[in-house]
């Protein structure tokens, strides 16, 4: 169970993620999670760091996606409509449903997509079990969903004591020094 909680890179916030180092990766297409990954918990404004970070990404070519297991579809559709990318709302992460219906919008083979988020227990073992590459970031705002900082601690305490995240930021090599 542990290697699935194991994100494959990991990184400080998305907006460390070059479109270089995607493209050395062969990586065509995101999953990017919402909440403290994009932007603070219940918030509608993407930081201009992230927005200039995504143009950028565009701008390489790799395309991009919100998954989200926001409830407010109106919450959604405003980011969706401010990003001007596509996103998927009440998502069921870490289920597989979501990520499938993510890769049917992408028209990407999953080899070629990564999945970017903040929680290694949604995000990350879900990207786990529908196949994706993973990335954690660290969250943006200490402020979430009261069941989700249960979840934090568990997950820093699987970073801490299990090493399940170097203390170096993202490299063009696999945690594992495997080739994924």
């Amino acid at each position: 169970m542990i290697d699935f909680l194991r994100p494959d890179h990991y990184v400080r916030t998305v907006t460390g993620i070059t479109p270089e180092w995607l493209r050395s990766r062969r990586i065509e297409a995101l999953i990017l999670d919402l909440d403290n990954t994009l932007t603070g918990w219940r918030d509608r404004d993407v930081p201009r760091a992230v927005r200039e970070w995504m143009n950028a990404v565009q701008a390489s070519g790799v395309r991009l996606l919100v998954l989200t297991n926001c409830r407010s579809i109106r919450r959604v559709r405003e980011v969706e409509k401010r990003l001007g990318i596509p996103a998927i709302g009440w998502a069921s992460k870490p289920r597989r449903r979501g990520f499938i219906r993510a890769l049917e919008a992408l028209a990407c083979p999953p080899d070629r997509v990564a999945v970017v988020g903040d929680q290694t227990y949604t995000d990350i073992l879900g990207a786990r079990r529908a196949g994706l590459c993973s990335i954690l970031v660290d969250r943006l705002t200490p402020n979430e969903f009261v069941l989700n900082r249960i979840g934090r601690c568990a997950q820093m305490w699987a970073i801490r004591r299990m090493g399940l995240v170097p203390r170096e930021e993202l490299t063009a090599e696999p945690l594992d020094g495997q080739n994924k």
